[in-house]
């Protein structure tokens, strides 16, 4: 885990959702270093009953949601964001306040990120595979509209929504698209697509061209996908800071 700058912001309330390490290889030298982490900083969310893989990131959101409407059900807004992911928290706070509160005014019931693909992957294999799904799990030819999970931000009022359609549906162990696309239907949500204004893959073109916009002296850019190893998360996020406003 990487973390910059984040014990410096009082507002917001940190927690890193970990399931049970796997029972193969070092795990018992993992636990020990989840607890030692747990003890020093208390900002673990520790989950039992689950490995903590791809495969169970549903079950992790689920009480990653839950833990927020136990724990913090006063706050105003919900971030999920990956360990691929950067994100500059002045900037980003900055703009909840200059723009995405003032759209959860009209839409309360809201999901902000990137949109994902609507088409579902049937039955491939190759690097997708871990993306694919079978009619068996998923019939509809097309997904909802959803936001990718590399990074999203939901009002509280929409995951409390969200969290009772639960039970009306079949789990999806894609957790992007059954929290923000098929249980937000159900919910009568908003998803908001802010791909381009204030997320990008770190791949992306206009990202390395530097041909970022402003509004008002602060960049509209405040959150890079993607990063494939660490010395890039650190690059992302140096890059991220050096954006400037002519």
């Amino acid at each position: 885990m990487i973390k910059y700058g984040i014990r410096y912001f009082r507002k917001y309330v940190w927690r890193f959702l970990i399931a049970d390490p796997s029972p193969q290889g070092e795990a018992d030298n993992v636990q020990q270093q989840l607890n030692e982490e747990q003890k020093k900083h208390g900002d673990l969310v520790l989950l039992r009953g689950f490995m903590d893989e791809y495969i169970n990131l549903h079950f992790k959101l689920y009480g990653g949601f839950v833990w927020q409407q136990r724990h913090c059900a006063g706050a105003e807004w919900l971030i999920k964001v990956d360990d691929d992911t950067v994100v500059h928290l002045p900037r980003m706070a900055h703009w909840i306040e200059n723009k995405f509160r003032h759209i959860a005014t009209k839409h309360p019931l809201l999901f902000v990120g990137v949109g994902g693909p609507r088409l579902p992957l049937r039955d491939i294999g190759g690097p997708f595979q871990k993306w694919s799904v079978s009619r068996e799990m998923y019939a509809p030819e097309m997904y909802p509209p959803f936001v990718l999970g590399g990074f999203y931000m939901a009002t509280t009022e929409t995951v409390k929504t969200v969290l009772a359609q639960t039970h009306k549906i079949n789990v999806l162990f894609l957790e992007d698209v059954m929290y923000t696309g098929i249980l937000a239907e159900l919910a009568n949500a908003t998803v908001l697509d802010q791909r381009g204004e204030h997320f990008c893959f770190n791949s992306e073109q206009f990202w390395h061209s530097k041909k970022l916009i402003c509004v008002d002296g602060v960049p509209k850019l405040f959150a890079v996908f993607a990063a494939k190893n660490r010395a890039q998360i650190e690059q992302n996020f140096e890059e991220l800071k050096k954006i400037k406003c002519k």
